[in-house]
């Protein structure tokens, strides 16, 4: 049994030897390997760049502008760049709204308008963050998968922005 033991072993490090030295060989040239998304600039696989933008926001900003020769990195970041502004756009402008609306309320004296009003803007909040995470959560799996998904009215504006061609 020592023999056929030291015969396997003696075989397959012999082969695993071999892939292993193929694959420090691959290592060592520096180079990844070519992506079906096309080159890039910034040295990361786009899938993994383009996912980290939604994943860390200020990445997305950085990858964005560093980023020259991928569209695919560039209209992923972009989407998630303006998915974290519009989402806080909308959300400052359902704040004013809502202060207004609770203001006329307290002049009028009606303790049911500005329940009403409360409630009103529990729902919009939870809209906005709901669709919001949605919107992340669904960017985030498509360009970790690779693929171009184009959230509505912000993507049209990624994809025209980021570069004609997507």
């Amino acid at each position: 049994m020592a023999v056929n033991n030291t015969g396997m072993g003696s075989s397959n490090n012999s082969s695993m030897g071999t892939s292993t030295s193929n694959r420090m060989a691959r290592l060592n040239t520096g180079h990844l390997p070519a992506s079906p998304l096309g080159p890039s600039s910034i040295g990361m696989d786009p899938k993994v760049s383009a996912g980290l933008g939604y994943l860390v926001w200020v990445l997305s900003i950085v990858f964005f502008f560093i980023e020259k020769q991928n569209r695919f990195v560039r209209f992923h970041t972009l989407q998630s760049i303006l998915l974290g502004v519009s989402s806080f756009v909308v959300f400052i402008a359902l704040y004013i709204v809502l202060f207004i609306l609770l203001v006329i309320a307290g002049a009028v004296n009606s303790n049911v308008l500005a329940g009403i009003i409360g409630l009103l803007s529990i729902l919009g909040y939870l809209v906005i963050v709901v669709g919001g995470f949605i919107g992340w959560l669904l960017g985030m799996i498509n360009a970790f998968q690779g693929k171009y998904f184009k959230l509505p009215v912000i993507g049209n504006w990624a994809e025209k922005w980021a570069g004609a061609g997507i």
